[in-house]
């Protein structure tokens, strides 16, 4: 089960609207592992959904998974996401505060 699937418990009582959040996240993250809709699905090693803080302030979205990403099934392990990691350092930004993924745009 991963990360979005989790069920937050607030003061001992359900939080329905985080609840429903990571329902969705889960029930995005099983459909795109699942898709076939472009040419990438046919060379394609690992689908990238993403990882991170799904409440994060800021949402990183790459251009299409490059070699790394692909073999590792994480976004921005290449050469960007090392200096994507070196600009966020510089920022003071932690990668456990944000919500990073890859795009794959149908043209």
């Amino acid at each position: 089960m991963s990360d979005f699937a989790t069920v937050i418990l607030t003061d001992g009582a359900l939080d329905y609207n985080k609840m429903m959040q990571n329902l969705e996240m889960e029930l995005l993250r099983k459909e795109i592992l699942q898709c076939t809709k472009c040419e990438l699905a046919e060379s394609r090693n690992n689908v990238i959904f993403g990882e991170g803080n799904a409440d994060a302030g800021i949402f990183i979205i790459g251009e299409a998974p490059g070699r790394d990403e692909d073999i590792q099934g994480r976004p921005f392990v290449g050469r960007s996401g090392q200096l994507l990691d070196k600009i966020l350092a510089a920022c003071s930004l932690a990668s456990r505060s944000l919500l990073e993924t890859r795009y794959m745009g149908r043209s």
